[in-house]
């Protein structure tokens, strides 16, 4: 039971022996293949006692010995099941990606939902790949091809810029260090923005708008948080006491 992996860095010579020729790259994509298999193979319950063998040619699955014919039972062709499972979450991943690419970051997180998280890390892993292509070939004969995926920003947090209304400013926290933690009153309550004030006029302002117990509204810059995270760290871009009639009542 093995699976054959070809790489467009692997040649055959004159002797029709296979060559690496870009061995770091192979050693590479040979641990991602397996991370990839690895990821596939937590799926299974009641076989896990077998292994995984990467070689230069193909992807051995080794069983921990199992007398089968007492059970009167074929042993698994689990290398058939782990083929098609990877076959059918590639092409899911490349959802992912045409999600990730329009911005609909809410459809992508629910297909990874949906899968028990599987999708973004074979999409993580995908996009390390070191060939043009991977392609893996069943001894059934059936087929996979697998291209690298590109580097997205959400893996890595994409960096945006955002205004929050009303906030007040924590007093402690700016005077002991050039940092100002921030917390939204209005109807988005409890965002908690902790943001580095890097220009001297902005701190100054900080200062005496937090001294006076102004609420303020502020333009921030930072990267995209992980779905229901309680707070966000960044930068201060702006601040502006809030035009609000009720200011005195803070």
């Amino acid at each position: 039971m093995s699976i054959e992996v070809k790489v467009n860095y692997i040649e055959k010579n004159d002797a029709g022996h296979l060559k690496i020729t870009q061995p770091k790259k192979f050693h590479k994509d040979a641990k991602y293949i397996e991370s990839i298999f690895e990821i596939e193979k937590k799926r299974f319950v009641g076989h896990e006692k077998y292994s995984l063998c990467v070689s230069n040619e193909s992807i051995s699955l080794q069983f921990e010995e199992t007398d089968y014919a007492s059970q009167l039972i074929p042993p698994p062709d689990l290398s058939k099941e782990i083929f098609d499972y990877i076959a059918n979450d590639m092409a899911i991943v490349d959802q992912y990606v045409e999600h990730v690419k329009k911005g609909e970051e809410t459809e992508a997180s629910e297909l990874d939902r949906e899968n028990k998280g599987r999708i973004s890390k074979l999409q993580s892993l995908r996009s390390k790949l070191k060939s043009e292509s991977l392609e893996l070939t069943h001894e059934s004969g059936k087929k996979v091809e697998i291209l690298p995926s590109p580097k997205l920003e959400s893996n890595e947090g994409k960096i945006i810029e955002d205004k929050l209304l009303f906030c007040t400013i924590n007093t402690p926290e700016f005077l002991k260090s050039r940092s100002a933690t921030f917390k939204t009153t209005n109807d988005h309550k409890n965002v908690v923005a902790e943001l580095a004030v890097h220009k001297p006029e902005l701190w100054d302002d900080v200062i005496e708008l937090g001294k006076n117990r102004r609420l303020v509204d502020i333009t921030l810059r930072y990267k995209t948080p992980r779905p229901n995270a309680k707070s966000i760290i960044g930068e201060l871009i702006s601040i502006e006491e809030s035009k609000f009639i009720e200011q005195d009542l803070f």
